[in-house]
């Protein structure tokens, strides 16, 4: 993992089998994200911040990644990620409630890009200042546009995002939120999650390049490569 450039690569919305038996294991997802080459990721299982809160952060480290907690929480809405979240949130509340909730709790609220595809999406002006909006995961990027967040994402209080929603091993990493870093700053989860408070994001809607892929799976280089670079 670098710090280099002060940004960092994180996909902010992977589900593990904490969400449903049949998708990966936090084992598996974590080092198919060092596989290619992210820095970082959020594992937001469905209601609940489990295995994101015991187990995450040290198999992480032992790839070199940072491991972030949180949570898709199912809001009365439809879903609502809560990146940092080390407690699983009360589910069945209203969307806005539920993301000022988080927000008392210096938890960054963001609405995923599935609202729009499958919840007819929300309305933005009902949410409190400072809820990030996820312009992208693994399904748009298979065409499908979240043009709802894209038009108002990383304008204002809202934080763009991106997170590959992923839900087999193929999808890690899909798609990604870069996160800059104050100079001097020391690539920590707290440091990122600052990052993410303040709406220091955007997007990085590609997968990696099948040979650079394969220069990272065949560790062909010196140096780590890193996709998303």
């Amino acid at each position: 993992m670098t710090g280099a450039g002060h940004t960092l690569y994180i996909d902010t919305h992977v589900h593990t089998e904490g969400t449903d038996e049949s998708y990966p294991s936090l084992e598996a997802v974590v080092e198919r994200a060092a596989d290619v080459g992210l820095d970082g990721l959020v594992v937001t299982d469905r209601d609940t911040a489990a295995a994101a809160t015991e187990l995450l952060p040290d198999l992480a480290a032992e790839h070199s990644l940072l491991g972030i907690p949180g949570v898709e929480v199912s809001t009365a809405d439809g879903p609502l990620l809560a990146l940092g979240a080390e407690a699983t949130p009360e589910p069945g509340r209203p969307i806005a409630e539920t993301a000022r909730a988080l927000l008392d709790e210096t938890i960054v609220p963001v609405v995923p890009a599935v609202q729009e595809r499958e919840f007819g999406g929300v309305d933005l002006d009902s949410l409190p200042p400072g809820v990030g909006l996820e312009v992208y995961d693994a399904d748009t990027m298979r065409g499908i546009t979240n043009t709802q967040s894209a038009r108002v994402a990383g304008t204002g209080d809202r934080g763009a995002y991106a997170g590959s929603n992923a839900r087999t091993l193929a999808d890690v990493g899909q798609a990604a939120t870069s996160v800059r870093l104050p100079p001097g700053e020391e690539p920590t989860r707290q440091a990122v999650l600052d990052a993410m408070w303040v709406g220091d994001t955007n997007v990085v809607a590609r997968p990696p390049s099948p040979v650079t892929y394969g220069k990272k799976l065949l560790g062909s280089a010196a140096r780590q490569v890193n996709p998303f670079r």
